[in-house]
């Protein structure tokens, strides 16, 4: 028979890795509520036209030319710099949301790469070709 004796050490430690994984999720929900928001108001599937479409433009607006997205590449463009406004608003911030969670730039480009690979793009293959087109020339 198996006896356990109740250690109070133990139990602080567990209690410490508790708190630290319940801190952990909490970031992850956050983050992971934001990328979840997006797809819920810019789904990652085309509509019945394989056209991108918004179900609710709101958040969006500001990051399209005269509050409008007309293009694929201009809806495409104003997710991602949703992303990078609400993880990286400023230096302090970007500093503090790279220690919590040095992959958000990462789930950023995964995200972009998936929402460029929903249809062909003239002359875009790769996230490459969108970075030479659309943001190293500033077109």
């Amino acid at each position: 028979m198996l006896y356990f004796v109740k250690d109070p050490i133990w139990d602080m430690w567990f209690y410490i890795l508790k708190n630290w994984i319940n801190k952990e999720k909490a970031k992850c929900s956050i983050n992971c509520k934001k990328f979840h928001d997006v797809r819920k108001w810019f789904p990652d599937q085309l509509d019945d036209k394989k056209m991108y479409q918004f179900k609710d433009d709101t958040h969006f607006k500001k990051y399209c030319t005269g509050d409008r997205c007309d293009t694929d590449f201009d809806k495409i463009n104003a997710g991602c710099l949703y992303f990078f406004d609400t993880f990286f608003k400023d230096i302090l911030a970007f500093e503090t949301a790279a220690k919590r969670n040095i992959y958000i730039v990462e789930y950023i480009l995964i995200w972009l790469s998936y929402m460029l690979s929903l249809k062909s793009h003239e002359g875009i293959t790769n996230l490459n070709d969108f970075y030479d087109k659309y943001i190293k020339d500033g077109e």
